[in-house]
């Protein structure tokens, strides 16, 4: 197992126009791969533009469990929004995932992370999921799930769009999944 994953979804909720969740993902992971097409990693790495995330998942759960690239897989970074701003959060990363934390604060320029919103989600108490969880339960991989949560009224709404959007938050974003992957 060599490859690293980086995921997103370009699908949205009915109606949004998903500037942020999460077409500003699909931006970054375009121009992660433009960076490193001219100046390649170590590793391996695979990217996964998917679809139906807004809709049980079935574009992650097909590639993770049918493609012939899933068993080269060695972790995954998965990209998403609630918001249309802050910090880019490290939000679910499991209790196995020690080293890709420990990568990601040595890493990252400005790391940002919180325990709890991982313990809401396993609980139930945040009615959501993500392409993460697809990836970790039915192809065995470990990583982080980066999520923006600021300006949460836009999510899933027709504000998702350009006028909402906080192009610095993207920058960092970006910045810090670049950092997170070049050092996987």
């Amino acid at each position: 197992q060599r490859a690293l994953l980086i995921s997103s979804h370009f699908d949205s909720a009915i109606g949004s126009p998903a500037a942020m969740d999460a077409n500003a993902e699909i931006g970054i992971m375009v121009e992660l791969l433009r960076l490193y097409a001219h100046d390649p990693p170590p590793t391996d790495i695979v990217f996964n533009f998917n679809g139906g995330e807004e809709m049980i998942m079935p574009a992650a759960h097909g590639f993770i469990t049918t493609h012939r690239w899933a068993s080269d897989l060695c972790a995954v970074v998965n990209l998403e929004s609630a918001g249309a701003g802050g910090r880019e959060t490290v939000f679910q990363a499991g209790p196995k995932n020690r080293w890709i934390l420990e990568t990601y604060a040595a890493r990252v320029a400005r790391p940002h992370g919180n325990s709890v919103i991982q313990a809401f989600f396993q609980l139930g108490v945040i009615p959501g999921d993500t392409d993460y969880r697809i990836y970790r339960d039915f192809g065995d991989l470990p990583g982080v799930d980066f999520v923006i949560t600021s300006n949460d009224w836009v999510y899933h709404t027709t504000q998702d769009d350009l006028r909402h959007a906080d192009f610095r938050t993207v920058q960092r974003y970006g910045e810090a999944a670049l950092e997170l992957s070049a050092g996987l």
